[in-house]
This record gives C-alpha cells, sequence and structure tokens, in this order.
C-alpha cells in the first residue's frame, strides 16, 4: 500500500499485539509511520488531520466476528472508509469493504477521491448519528432484552428496572 501511494503518509496508531508489524520491518518506507496508542479522547484531534479512515485487519475467525467501533469513529468524522472484507464492515453500505488487495488498492483511491466531497462527508456524518449512535445501540440492547424475556416469561418490568439501575 505505502508503496503503491507514495505521495500519502501512512500513520498507524496502537499496538504490535501480534508482532507482525515489527516482523514485516516496514521502518525503512519513509511514508509509513507507528506511533503508540493515543489516550481515546485525543482520537478526535489526531483524526482531524486523516484523509480517509483504514481498517486493513487480516481476515479470519476473530476478526469474523469483530465489529470494528474504529468504522464508526470515521464515519461519525466524515471519512471515507475502507476495510478488508469483514462481515460487519461489508454490511455497512457506506463502506468499502475490499476481498482482495487489489480492490483494497482500488477502493483507497476512490476514498482519496471522495475526501473533499463535502456532500459525502455530510452523508457519512448523519448516517453516522442516524444510525449508530449510542443510545440507539443501547434501545436495541433493551428491546432485545424485552424481547427475550418475553420468550422466557420474565416480566418486562424487571428488564426494564435493571436497566434503570444502570443509569443510576
Amino acid at each position: 500500500m505505502a508503496k503503491h501511494f507514495p505521495d500519502c503518509e501512512i500513520v498507524i496508531f496502537g499496538l504490535d499485539y501480534d508482532g507482525t508489524i515489527g516482523a514485516a520491518n516496514y521502518k525503512h518506507i519513509e511514508n509509513i509511520h507507528f506511533l503508540s496508542p493515543l489516550p481515546y479522547e485525543e482520537l478526535p484531534n489526531h483524526a482531524a488531520w486523516f484523509d480517509i479512515g483504514i481498517i486493513p485487519f487480516k481476515v479470519h475467525a476473530v476478526t469474523n466476528s469483530t465489529s470494528p467501533i474504529k468504522m464508526f469513529e470515521y464515519m461519525s468524522l466524515g471519512l471515507p472508509i475502507v476495510t478488508t472484507a469483514m462481515p460487519e464492515c461489508k454490511a455497512e453500505i457506506h463502506v468499502m469493504s475490499a476481498d482482495s488487495h487489489d480492490e483494497f488498492l482500488h477502493f483507497i483511491e476512490e476514498a482519496l477521491r471522495r475526501r473533499e466531497d463535502q456532500a459525502y462527508q455530510k452523508m457519512l456524518i448523519e448516517y453516522a448519528y442516524s444510525h449508530h449512535s449510542w443510545d440507539q445501540r443501547c434501545d436495541a440492547i433493551l428491546k432485545g432484552l424485552i424481547r427475550l424475556s418475553t420468550q422466557h416469561h420474565i416480566p418486562s418490568e424487571d428488564v426494564l428496572a435493571l436497566m434503570n439501575d444502570f443509569d443510576e
């Protein structure tokens, strides 16, 4: 990717959990930068400088059951998003989710074209807030709990009382 886009700076935040970054010996590639993890509240300050957001996870059993919160964070910032073909990412209509390396590179080119499209950015932000807010996620969990309580003959008032306990 770095060789395909030599005019782009690729910035990676976080830990090298499995050692793949160190093993790949990227230090000699001038347009790749590895930075230490950030406190969560600092991420928007750094992301304001991003042109696009990528989630290049290797697809395997663990990532197949992953819902990367980063995808929704990028979306809420209006960043075009390119990911590998994780099922949760493929389900999002506004995410470019690649099935191959070549398609990933093609989608990066497309995302770079869209980075200045203000209507596209606005649509991403509105979609993120209308479909993926924490309030909506909590509502979905609550509805699921109520549905399960009905199936198992637990009074929904007991479920609501339990949920109210979390508000305090």
